[in-house]
């Protein structure tokens, strides 16, 4: 009986245990999903853009772009100044026929 209890116990224990393990892996969810989606630009000529919905991820971005193909140090809120909404994706056409 002791034995039987046992078993159960151990087998309830790693199955929760691997029930924690699978959520730790998922991804978390974190309050930039419920933002709209921005993005940041170099002018036409260089061609660099970046979107997210992460302001912070953008800035870093955007630095770092500056600074390895421009060798420009820019500051968070030259970096910030520069963000803008991102244009809303376009409405899939209708096939008709």
């Amino acid at each position: 009986m002791n034995r039987r209890l046992f078993g159960m116990a151990l087998a309830l224990a790693l199955t929760l245990g691997a029930a924690a393990v699978v959520r730790a892996g998922e991804p978390a969810k974190t309050e930039s999903q419920n933002q709209p989606l921005k993005m940041v630009a170099c002018p036409p000529d260089c061609g660099f853009s970046c979107t997210s919905r992460s302001e912070k991820e953008l800035i870093e971005a955007l630095k770092n772009h500056a600074k390895t193909y421009h060798n420009m140090e820019m500051t968070d809120d030259q970096a910030r100044s520069m963000i803008k909404l991102a244009p809303a994706p376009a409405e899939p056409k209708e096939k008709q026929g």
